[in-house]
């Protein structure tokens, strides 16, 4: 009876120990991410017009980084021809020096990521 006593109390605490196991391991799984980027927006005057006078041209766009917790609120951008368009980030701006007539896509990404773990961009067509 003894042994038996002592098999049953030896499965029992391996089943608390091995349930135990299983919601903490459930319970990171779930783990809800605190600091993330919700949204990024740019500024919608996208067109720049150089006058004849003047070689380049440069404009000042405001990008607004909303973020939940402490992610942060910094941010990248490029353009997709260098030659048409520099970009250069300044603060929570984006200045786009235009070089010349063409079109030229400027994309602003986060460098924090999302609650989906991804970075988010927007982009602005110059022509």
């Amino acid at each position: 009876m003894k042994i038996i006593k002592k098999i049953l109390s030896v499965i029992l605490c391996a089943a608390v120990c091995c349930s135990a196991f299983a919601v903490s391991a459930s319970a990171e799984k779930t783990k809800k991410v605190k600091n993330y980027v919700k949204s990024i927006s740019v500024a919608k005057k996208a067109a720049i017009t150089i006058p004849a006078a003047k070689k380049t041209v440069t404009k000042k766009f405001k990008v607004t980084v909303k973020v939940a917790g402490k992610a942060s609120k910094k941010f990248t951008a490029k353009s997709n021809k260098s030659s048409v368009a520099a970009v250069k980030v300044s603060g929570s701006y984006v200045k786009v020096t235009a070089k010349k007539a063409g079109k030229a896509t400027i994309t602003v990404t986060s460098k924090a990521k999302s609650a989906k773990n991804k970075k988010l961009s927007k982009s602005l067509l110059l022509q």
